[in-house]
């Protein structure tokens, strides 16, 4: 059960008043841009899976775990977050399908061969 809806002790509905402000935002027109864009889930998960696919096929064509310390410099990039510098994806199979573990940093050479051993370690018990 969520702890921000009632029954508790300030009988109050947080997630059900902030969407009742939100759409007061909206009809004012003074909603910003970034809840906005958020908002539009449709769109946002049909862009995330075509990115998704993309980065997967790249690290699975190889099917080789994938460091990379400048993406910009990584010649077929996709830019999902144009704050990302660095990036590790690791192919894994489970259950007879194929899988990517896919990591962005803000930070160039962010991941090394630490990292890859550790996250390795976490696909292990997934």
């Amino acid at each position: 059960k969520c702890p921000y809806v009632p029954p508790h002790d300030f009988d109050l509905d947080f997630p059900h008043l902030m969407l009742r402000y939100r759409t007061a935002q909206k009809k004012l027109g003074q909603l910003p841009s970034m809840p906005r864009q958020l908002a539009e889930i449709d769109r946002n998960s049909k862009i995330g899976i075509m990115f998704s696919k993309l980065i997967n096929w790249a690290s699975n064509i190889k099917n080789k775990i994938l460091i990379i310390g400048d993406v910009d410099k990584f010649k077929g990039h996709i830019v999902c977050d144009e704050n990302s510098k660095s990036e590790i994806a690791i192919p894994f199979v489970k259950n007879d399908k194929k899988y990517v573990f896919d990591i962005d940093s803000r930070n160039l050479n962010d991941f090394d061969i630490i990292d890859e051993k550790y996250l390795k370690k976490i696909i292990e018990r997934i």
